[in-house]
């Protein structure tokens, strides 16, 4: 709750007072373990911590595992500058106790896992009510 109150005055641009309403789930990923692209409907911020990152990514699958943010603009790639992460993916390598907050409507997926140790995580919906800039 504490990474909530934090992100959401950068979110609306200043301080606020809210109310938040936090559902949460594990999620065990195993060898072959993947999550096709996808938003969080209904709710505003939706964080992912790491318990445990698993086995890392290598030089034979450097994408194992890793969680891929997507640009929602159609075709903002087509105007990207050399070195700009418009239009392109970001990808996050998981690592143990590693958070991660994203906005809800972010498109993201987690690329196949290619691992041996479980990778364990936790996953976040947090609702956010009665917003009041102060």
């Amino acid at each position: 709750m504490g990474a909530i109150k934090i992100v959401v005055p950068l979110m609306v641009g200043g301080s606020c007072e809210f109310q938040a309403r936090l559902a949460a789930w594990a999620n065990v990923s195993r060898g072959g373990a993947y999550n096709k692209r996808h938003t969080h409907p209904s709710c505003q911020v939706s964080p992912v911590y790491y318990v445990e990152a698993g086995t890392p990514p290598n030089e034979d699958v450097p994408e194992s595992g890793t969680s891929e943010f997507l640009d929602p603009r159609s075709h903002a790639e087509m105007s990207a500058l050399p070195g700009e992460t418009v239009g392109r993916p970001i990808a996050i390598n998981p690592l143990s106790g590693r958070m991660v907050l994203l906005p809800s409507w972010l498109y993201h997926q987690v690329n196949p896992y290619h691992g041996d140790a479980e990778r364990i995580s936790v996953s976040f919906n947090a609702h956010i009510s009665n917003l009041q800039r102060i």
